[in-house]
């Protein structure tokens, strides 16, 4: 998670809400340690997120769905035809 105080910026890892703070894992030092920042100091927030995209959720779901359908498809055609 990215915030945006005043003129710069600040990643932490593992971002967890404390109070009116938010903590996390500062890996752009070594060694890595805690750090934090008060919410009435941050202007932005950039989150990102690894479970992927919109776009491949979308695709994800779909051929899901599509495969659910001709699952049953299936089950519907071999049973109207006496196979069990």
């Amino acid at each position: 998670m990215r915030f945006s105080v005043g003129d710069s910026s600040l990643v932490l890892s593992r971002p967890d809400v404390r109070g009116d703070s938010v903590i996390g894992l500062c890996k752009s030092v070594h060694p890595h340690r805690w750090a934090g920042v008060r919410g009435d100091q941050i202007r932005e927030m950039e989150i990102h997120s690894a479970r992927g995209t919109t776009r491949g959720k979308i695709v994800a779901a779909t051929i899901v769905a599509s495969g659910v359908a001709i699952a049953v498809l299936a089950a519907l055609s071999s049973s109207s035809k006496g196979i069990p």
